[in-house]
């Protein structure tokens, strides 16, 4: 009789739980379902991709199209696209080459930019330095600006890329050779991202991080003549 006893209050036991378990399991679906239908009945403000303005930089006025109407031409033209530009703004670079080529952003009286994009025609578009004096750099990047330059060959100049203030770089997709200081050079206090680029044949170095920090991925870095 007291192993009856004794099973029987566990079996009670057990019940109570089981009741206790489905009571609780009921509100918490009802209370998903109430939740989901606060969510579909919200207008929530989700952010929506800021729209960029695209500039056309050709080589020369036999590219320009009605398709493609050409925006500004060669290195001075990009000069001023680049000192006009907004936030938010890509500029896009023909194939061609493009001589004599010393760019300024955030530096002297060209202004800070932030979120500028300078996008070539699958490394097709070619900045020629054309003197390799030190300081002449192909991209002088300085401020507070952000720029992004992707999908060019750089070459023949001090350095192809020269990160200073407070500017946040990224070079990606591009051809950087024949710099005399190095490939790329950062004093930018802030980052400098380097991603998927061919840094070759340097006469010094590939790539020289002189202050802040870089994030360097997927790049090939070969036959420059100093370390990096």
């Amino acid at each position: 009789p007291g192993r009856s006893a004794i099973s029987l209050i566990l079996l009670l036991f057990f019940l109570l739980g089981l009741v206790s378990f489905l009571t609780q399991k009921d509100s918490i679906t009802n209370l998903t379902s109430k939740a989901y239908e606060v969510l579909e009945n919200t207008n929530l403000p989700f952010p929506t991709p800021k729209p960029r303005k695209q500039v056309l930089i050709c080589e020369s006025e036999a590219q320009n199209s009605p398709s493609k109407p050409c925006n500004y031409y060669q290195v001075a033209g990009l000069q001023e696209a680049i000192d006009k530009a907004e936030r938010f703004t890509d500029i896009i670079v023909y194939k061609g080459v493009y001589s004599n080529a010393r760019l300024y952003v955030g530096v002297g009286n060209h202004p800070d930019i932030r979120n500028l994009r300078i996008l070539g025609d699958h490394i097709n578009a070619t900045f020629d330095g054309g003197v390799r004096t030190e300081g002449q750099a192909i991209f002088t990047i300085g401020g507070d600006s952000s720029v992004v330059i992707r999908g060019v060959t750089m070459k023949n100049a001090w350095t192809a890329v020269y990160a200073k203030g407070k500017s946040r770089v990224k070079v990606a997709a591009s051809v950087i050779e024949g710099q005399s200081e190095a490939g790329i050079l950062s004093e930018s206090q802030d980052e400098i991202k380097l991603r998927r680029n061919y840094i070759r044949n340097n006469p010094q170095t590939g790539i020289l991080i002189r202050r802040g920090t870089a994030t360097i991925e997927n790049n090939l870095i070969y036959n420059n003549s100093g370390p990096g």
